[in-house]
């Protein structure tokens, strides 16, 4: 189902489970297609998109029929929607339908509706996606899971925001977030707060918008990717959850009068989808270029360009850490950090680690590049973070960038 989450017992089993994958591949081992979309799911959840379609390539070769073919089907379309294959995403979610409806499978079915509305919201039909997912609520409401309900509640009112209907939008938003927030995984709470966000930049209330997407920023760049480990392992700001914030976070930096800001988050935002290698919606890449043109516009060529290149330059946890600092949350966050930034307590070992950490490098890439062991780099992080008193790395880039933050580095102060 469409709340499915590869967080769990899957995720510490990865390199099991791409064992036996390869085990099988070649053997006409029956356990194969469920072990492969297995994996396929995995992959998709750590959003490596390529291997993820490559695997379901083979789960559809072999599965002609039944549950595990509609599953494949709608998870391929999810896959091929992300990266911007929208013909071939309407394909597998028109089949996953068929398939399901022909089985009499309802939850099968909910779950194919749900990717053919993501379908249809990639190619901009947004009525008839506005009709899928309110076909797919109908038939979810039967099945008794109301986490499930509230998801599909969600996607409705994302589809309805596209054909200009914010209130009814923000109704069904209103009824869903918190079951999202008390059960959802990671990945689709992030996105339900970005269209809470995306809903108060149509009503105007920017304040509130630029809360949702600093929360959301947050939970994208504080947690690691799911099926990753939790020691540090993923580079902060380069997770598809984190674009759409600071997108979000761009456009209300430029209804507020403030386009280098406006033009360096957009740049960077854009060079992180670049390197992931996935497009946003039609609709909401249209008000993220409208919002940039309009800061471009504003000021000089000369000012419009270096505030792009300074963008680019934005990665990782520095590109977090700017992102967040000016919203009321990013606020909250250096005021903690604050009290250390004229008497650091590192060692000059640790301050190096710390700066290589907000420059979105993965411990093993720390390692590689001062010539340490990943464990070794690890133990600086947990002293530094006892240090500091901080948590995540991201704030561990929050409070590099408030001790640099006087001398204003080129192009990002």
């Amino acid at each position: 189902m469409f709340a499915d989450t590869a967080e769990g017992p899957l995720g510490g089993e990865r390199e099991n489970l791409a064992a036996a994958v390869a085990y099988t591949s070649d053997r006409g081992d029956g356990r194969y297609v469920p072990l492969a979309l297995a994996l396929a799911r995995l992959r998709y959840h750590q959003e490596q998109l390529t291997a993820a379609r490559t695997l379901l390539t083979g789960v559809l070769e072999r599965a002609s029929g039944g549950v595990h073919r509609g599953v494949a089907l709608a998870l391929a379309a999810r896959s091929a929607c992300l990266q911007a294959d929208h013909t071939v995403a309407l394909a597998f979610a028109d089949e996953a339908v068929a398939v399901e409806r022909a089985g009499e499978r309802p939850g099968g079915l909910a779950n194919a509706l749900d990717a053919l509305g993501a379908a249809r919201l990639c190619r901009s039909e947004f009525c008839e996606a506005v009709a899928v997912f309110a076909e797919c609520l109908s038939v979810v409401r039967t099945l008794g899971r109301p986490l499930d309900t509230a998801l599909c509640r969600h996607h409705l009112a994302w589809a309805l925001l596209h054909t200009g209907r914010a209130t009814e939008a923000d109704e069904l938003m209103a009824r869903c977030l918190p079951e999202l927030r008390a059960g959802a995984p990671s990945g689709q709470l992030m996105a339900a707060l970005h269209t809470v966000g995306a809903i108060r930049l149509v009503q105007r209330d920017f304040d509130a918008g630029e809360d949702m997407f600093a929360e959301v920023l947050h939970r994208a760049s504080g947690e690691p990717v799911s099926g990753e480990t939790t020691s540090g392992e993923t580079a902060s700001g380069e997770s598809f959850h984190a674009l759409y914030p600071l997108e979000g976070l761009a456009i209300v930096a430029g209804e507020r009068g403030d386009m280098r800001r406006s033009l360096r988050l957009f740049a960077a935002a854009a060079a992180a989808r670049r390197r992931l290698d996935t497009e946003p919606e039609a609709h909401w890449r249209s008000q993220v270029e409208a919002a940039a043109a309009r800061a471009r516009d504003r000021l000089t060529p000369s000012g419009a360009e270096a505030a792009l290149t300074a963008g680019r330059r934005l990665r990782g946890g520095a590109l977090v850490g700017y992102a967040l600092q000016g919203t009321r949350g990013g606020h909250h966050d250096l005021s903690g950090v604050a009290r250390t930034v004229w008497e650091s307590p590192l060692t000059e070992r640790e301050s190096t680690v710390a700066r290589l950490v907000a420059t979105g490098l993965t411990n093993r890439q720390i390692g590689s590049h001062l010539g340490l062991s990943k464990s070794t780099v690890a133990s600086h992080l947990d002293r530094i973070r006892d240090k500091l008193g901080l948590r995540s790395r991201t704030q561990i880039a929050l409070w590099v960038a408030a001790q640099t933050r006087p001398q204003h580095g080129p192009g990002v102060s």
